[in-house]
């Protein structure tokens, strides 16, 4: 399945049972941080407007 935007595949891959969406690792295996789906769509709508701020509308990103 093919999605349209980042927040269009969080909201999809949602799952009220598990709320994490993300982990942050240090050494590769002890969990520092973790992210909610809201989260990380928060995050992803603050990116893509400043993207837009910056000039980059309807420009391809990539993201690592």
């Amino acid at each position: 399945m093919q999605y349209d935007s980042l927040v269009a595949l969080l909201l999809a891959n949602s799952d009220e049972k598990n709320p994490t969406s993300m982990s942050t690792l240090i050494n590769g295996d002890e969990i520092s941080s973790t992210f909610t789906h809201f989260q990380l769509i928060q995050r992803a709508k603050r990116l893509a407007n400043w993207l837009v701020l910056q000039g980059f509308s309807g420009q391809r990103a990539m993201l690592v």
